[in-house]
Order: structure tokens, then C-alpha cells, then sequence
């Protein structure tokens, strides 16, 4: 009997070794994010922006609304584009760089006296308004959370920001031309609903304040983005994009601004990427 035994004790062992074994030499599961890419799209966007060119001694320089003020377009179409690429063996580490410019003009006779520096433009005065920004944004993450599901990633970033307002009227131009190179720090959670079906969410924010500068910044960004086939995706997403600057002259390295910048966007993002 104590053979029979002996194989049925060792048929019963491999029989529940047999699962485990399987178990333990099933490969990882393969995520599902992409080592690298391209998008380009369209940014439908509103604007309310705000901008004061030099003060007075006592403070009183008038802002004035771009929008309410110049009837300069309260929304508009832009192009956008960037790339991205995952590098390292755990995929954790990712850079990215990001471009959208936005161009608006507008003529218009005032309705009302109107001060910007030293001059003053008495109602019924032909002005034309030109107002362009370009943002530029580069940025590091490393995912400390990365799964098949979860890809969750501290970053920071660099945002470029070259902008110019000109205000021109019959015989007068008040301008100021600026770059403000704007470090900040980040968060990006995506979640994979489907192996081809993601939600993006990223935050990235700056605060500062170094002498006569003032400085912030705020860009929220949540969107879908669905991959139809294996390296062609679709994405739509919403953005809320604001920017705060007070500066005289030189007094924030980078730039040179005396007055200050208000400006916020608001809008759809619809994009195409190549993806692998």
C-alpha cells in the first residue's frame, strides 16, 4: 500500500504545484503606454486678457482689457503641436516639449479718453491693437506609480513665453516685447480605462516673487485619448490656462517688462497622434 500512496501523494502535489508554477513563469502584463511620439491639432480658445504699460509714480497707470477695451477677438482657432519619448528600461522617465502661438488684431475708434504710458488718446481716435504669445513648454517626468492602469508622475518644466503688444494710434505706438522663461513643477496622473482608451490629467503651477517681480502661473489640463488603431490615436481635451506678470524693467532675469500681464485661456483641444 505504501506504494500506491507514495503516487497519489505525488500525483496530488504536482497537481497543486501545478497552478503556482504556472503563475510564476507568466511574463509581466505589457503596459499599455507609449514609448514615444508625435500630436498636432487645433485649440479653440477664449481669451480675457489685461495688460499695463508703465506706471506712473504714484501707481496710477490705467490696465486695460484687451478684449472690452480694442475689440480684440474674445476667441480663435490655433495650431498646436508637440512630441514626447519615454527613455529608460522601467519607462518612468519621459520628456516633453509642447507649441502653441496665438495671434490676434483688431482696429478700432475709441469710445472713450483712454491713458497708456505718458499719453492719453481723446475719444474718436483711430487705433489699431496687435497682440501675439507664444507658449513654448518643455518638461521632465518620472511615473513613481506606473502600472498596466496607472501612470502617475511628479515633473518639472520649463515654460517659454515670448510675447508682444502693440497699441498704435493716429500718431503715437506703445509697445513692450518680452520673454518670460517661467520655471515650473508638476503632477500628471493617466489612467487606462481600455488598453487603447486613456484619461490624461496634468497640473503644472509656478508662484514668485524676487524683487520688483511677481510672477504666476496655472495650466489644468484633463482630456481623453483613444487609440483606433495600433499607432494612430484620436484626443480631445480641455485647458485652462492662466498667467499672472508684474514687472519693472529687468527686475526677473530673462525679461524685460515694465507693467503688467494678465492673461488666461480657456478651451478645446482636438489632436491626431502617432504613437509606437
Amino acid at each position: 500500500m505504501r506504494l500506491p500512496q507514495a503516487l497519489l501523494l505525488g500525483l496530488l502535489s504536482c497537481t497543486l504545484a501545478a497552478p503556482a508554477a504556472a503563475q510564476a513563469s507568466d511574463p509581466a502584463p505589457e503596459l499599455p503606454w507609449k514609448q514615444g511620439g508625435v500630436y498636432l491639432g487645433g485649440f479653440l480658445t477664449r481669451y480675457d486678457s489685461t495688460v499695463r504699460l508703465g506706471a506712473d509714480a504714484a501707481g496710477l497707470a490705467l490696465e486695460v482689457n484687451l478684449e472690452d477695451a480694442f475689440g480684440l477677438d474674445s476667441s480663435s482657432q490655433d495650431l498646436r503641436f508637440g512630441a514626447f519619448w519615454r527613455f529608460g528600461e522601467s519607462q518612468r522617465h519621459e520628456v516633453t516639449i509642447d507649441y502653441l502661438r496665438s495671434s490676434r488684431s483688431a482696429s478700432k475708434t475709441l469710445q472713450e479718453d483712454i491713458t497708456i504710458g505718458d499719453t492719453t488718446y481723446p475719444a474718436g481716435t483711430g487705433v489699431s491693437v496687435d497682440s501675439t504669445l507664444s507658449i513654448i513648454r518643455a518638461s521632465y517626468s518620472y511615473s513613481f506609480v506606473l502600472d498596466d492602469r496607472i501612470d502617475l508622475a511628479a515633473s518639472f518644466g520649463l515654460y517659454t513665453m515670448p510675447f508682444s503688444f502693440e497699441f498704435a494710434g493716429v500718431s503715437n505706438t506703445e509697445n513692450e516685447d518680452f520673454t518670460a522663461p517661467l520655471p515650473v513643477f508638476g503632477l500628471h496622473a493617466d489612467y487606462a480605462i481600455t488598453p487603447d482608451l486613456f484619461l490624461r490629467q496634468r497640473i503644472d503651477l509656478f508662484y514668485l516673487e524676487y524683487g520688483d517681480f511677481r510672477g504666476g502661473l496655472a495650466d489644468i489640463y484633463l482630456g481623453l485619448e483613444w487609440f483606433p488603431w495600433e499607432h494612430v490615436g484620436i484626443g480631445l481635451g480641455f485647458e485652462n490656462f492662466r498667467l499672472g506678470i508684474e514687472a519693472e524693467n529687468d527686475s526677473y532675469p530673462g525679461m524685460s517688462l515694465n507693467g503688467n500681464v494678465k492673461y488666461q485661456q480657456t478651451g478645446l483641444f482636438g489632436y491626431l497622434t502617432y504613437a509606437f
